[in-house]
């Protein structure tokens, strides 16, 4: 653990902390375990400093380190909180030229510390893309999904048709090949059928009529004359 990097990041002249420093400070977090549990000692003592600058620029560390630093370093700090609610309440005499605002500085930034170290969906670390790096795995035939788009995906299906081309194939696709067209559809409503009945027996009186009129040609004799 580098020392002196914490020291100068929480100094006790009224410079802010300058922002590369975050930085280092949460790549340091994100080397051991043991790395980060010294942080996190040494940025609770420097939050019960008497000093209101030291105070302020530890608990900011905190708030970023909490958010871009190791997991553990936001869940171990958890257990602290007390040690960081404690600074609410950081006040002391007037400053000559600033009155209240050096503790007033404090208190905001043990209320951006607590909401830091609270908050559950902080994001991940820098390169914490799990093992295959946080991309999606590629699919058979899909275009960026899983293997579950392979036929009839984006990327082509299995009759070839193109995008959202699924098995199996449209109606009439293959027609030729012993398929028939498709079926009429039933109809649905009232009218439809009272409609497809009346055209049912109107071809069924049609089919009468011709086979009455082929029985009596073919088998009809002529009436002898008186």
């Amino acid at each position: 653990m580098d020392r002196g990097l914490l020291a100068r990041a929480t100094s006790s002249d009224d410079s802010p902390t300058p922002g590369y420093m975050y930085g280092e400070i949460s790549k340091m977090s994100l080397s051991s375990f043991d790395t980060c549990s010294k942080i996190e000692d040494y940025l609770l003592k420097r939050c019960g400093n008497k000093n209101a600058n030291v105070k302020c620029k530890a608990l900011k560390v905190i708030a970023r380190v909490s958010q871009t630093g190791a997991p553990q370093f936001r869940r171990n700090l958890c257990r602290q909180l007390p040690a960081i609610k404690a600074c609410l309440q950081f006040t002391g005499p007037p400053d000559p030229l600033r009155g209240d605002e050096p503790y007033k500085k404090v208190r905001d930034a043990a209320k951006e510390a607590i909401d830091a170290v609270t908050n559950d969906a902080a994001p991940p670390p820098p390169n914490a893309g799990g093992a295959y790096g946080g991309r999606p795995m590629q699919g058979y035939g899909g275009s960026g999904g899983g293997m579950a788009s392979g036929y009839g995906g984006s990327g082509g299906g299995y009759d070839g048709g193109g995008a959202g081309g699924g098995y199996p194939p449209a109606p009439g696709r293959f027609e030729g090949f012993g398929n028939g067209p498709p079926p009429e559809a039933e109809p649905t409503t009232y009218l439809g059928k009272a409609a497809k009945m009346a055209e049912q027996m109107k071809d069924r009186a049609a089919a009468a009529i011709q086979r009455d009129d082929g029985a009596g040609y073919a088998g009809g004799r002529e009436r002898p004359g008186g």
